[in-house]
């Protein structure tokens, strides 16, 4: 039987997506997703890890070829007037440099430095 080593919801107006990752009683391991709609299970996949790559490249291409012909509106993305509202009130006068250096003295650990 196999084993569930990981599961990450994506919920969006419509739909839920969950990505997880199951090993197989021989060790290895593989992708699958799932696609409720509602309270419905409406598909599922599994996805050989070697093929992730090819195939989220080929999903970012088409986006972007979509994106040509008409607006995707990304809900995850920060709007461009919240990130000026953030740098306002939490970077005034911070400069990359000093961020730099509160990041190597190890008091906040940012995803850069």
């Amino acid at each position: 039987m196999d084993e569930l080593v990981r599961s990450k919801k994506l919920q969006f107006e419509k739909s839920n997506y969950f990505i997880q990752i199951y090993k197989r009683e021989s060790g290895i391991e593989y992708v699958k997703i799932i696609q409720n709609i509602g309270n419905e299970l409406k598909s599922s996949i599994l996805i050989n890890p070697n093929n992730l790559d090819s195939m989220i490249q080929t999903l970012i291409d088409f986006r972007d070829e979509i994106a040509l012909n008409q607006v995707i509106v990304d809900k995850n993305q920060i709007k461009e007037e919240d990130r000026k509202l953030i740098i306002t009130v939490f970077l005034r006068g911070t400069t990359i440099k000093d961020l730099d250096s509160i990041n190597k003295c190890n008091i906040w650990k940012l995803p850069f430095g």
